[in-house]
């Protein structure tokens, strides 16, 4: 009797055992993920301004298709550093196909975990180009310095998510802020709203390398310099009908050097007058010309840069330190009109 009485006992006291082992497995087994990367990074507040700009610029699209990714997401202290270094409150000043470069820069196509990013590898990202793993969780890109991994491994239903302490830049990216950071040539190139500029100053260029004349976008990026540029706004040539291909690059050169001041102009009164670097007379005729806030045009300032007494152009906003407009090596003055030499248009 006490045998089977102690049969008994082990019997029970294995039951209770396999349930109490069969209750934990259980337990413990994940939640099943049920949202795409776009859904959880989005609910995350620490994710909330790299996840406005993914929605602002309509990519949104990528971290919620159907597939594997990986979204390496900057905090939002990496965004808020990014942003210091350019010296921009926001992206909403930045070209928008570098933004969408460096947004398309943190997302792969194929899905990496933690453990699979092993030192010497390169991945290629949606932006196209490469980033590499350079040791632990350091990701080496374009950026002055390389990213790390907070927290790594956020499951989605179309991939991973890991949480990053840099913005990845692109490497071709990366050089060109680095060489334009804190000139009056980030602006004039970064800048949304003198994309035109920043190509006709590319074509104008292809003249100058051909003819051994000074490069306009080295001038500008020329910390050792003191100028003044004013830079027509995009909106400036679509209304005058002004594209890429109107002008040779010749002529582009001849136009935008006649744009440039060589030193900081930023006091202007009636009749005053200083010489382009194209060597034309520029003229301040007044500085109390109409101004219309609603298209932009704050300035009174009014220029005459072909010596007809009549206004080729006028500054829409004066260049500062607060609008980001006033750098290291001079002053940009974004322009309502074109500053033609004598006899160019």
């Amino acid at each position: 009797m006490k045998l089977k009485n102690a049969f008994l006992k082990y019997v029970s006291m294995l039951f209770a055992v396999s349930v109490i082992l069969v209750t934990t497995s259980c337990g413990d087994e994940a939640e099943p993920v049920t949202e795409n990367i776009f859904e959880i990074a989005s609910a995350n507040p620490d994710l909330s301004l790299i996840m406005a700009e993914f929605t602002n610029a309509g990519l949104d699209g990528y971290l919620k298709a159907e597939g594997d990714y990986t979204f390496f997401a900057p905090s939002n202290t990496a965004i808020t550093n990014l942003l210091g270094q350019l010296g921009l409150p926001d992206f909403s000043p930045i070209r928008s196909d570098i933004a969408q470069a460096v947004l398309l820069y943190h997302v792969t196509n194929q899905k990496l975990l933690f453990k699979d990013l092993v030192e010497g590898q390169s991945f290629v990202t949606l932006e196209t180009e490469s980033f590499e793993v350079v040791g632990g969780s350091a990701l080496k890109t374009g950026g002055s310095a390389n990213s790390s991994i907070d927290k790594a491994n956020i499951k989605a239903t179309n991939g991973i998510i890991h949480i990053i302490d840099a913005a990845m830049i692109p490497p071709s990216i990366g050089a060109e802020i680095v060489a334009k950071l804190g000139t009056v040539a980030q602006p004039v190139f970064l800048g949304k709203d003198f994309s035109t500029l920043a190509n006709a100053i590319k074509k104008a260029d292809t003249f100058a390398s051909a003819n051994e004349l000074t490069s306009i976008e080295g001038l500008l990026a020329n910390r050792t310099k003191q100028l003044t540029i004013f830079a027509p706004a995009n909106a400036v040539f679509t209304t005058a009908g002004i594209t890429l291909d109107t002008y040779t690059a010749m002529q582009w050169y001849g136009i935008i050097t006649n744009h440039i001041v060589n030193e900081t102009w930023t006091t202007f009164t009636a009749q005053q007058t200083k010489s382009s670097i194209a060597g034309h007379t520029l003229m301040v005729l007044t500085t109390s010309a109409p101004t219309n806030p609603a298209a932009g045009i704050y300035s009174g300032v009014a220029i005459d840069s072909n010596g007809s007494q009549s206004a080729n152009g006028q500054i829409a906003v004066e260049g500062t330190a607060a609008n980001g407009l006033a750098k290291s090596n001079g002053v940009v003055h974004a322009l309502a009109g074109v500053l033609a030499p004598p006899a160019a248009l």
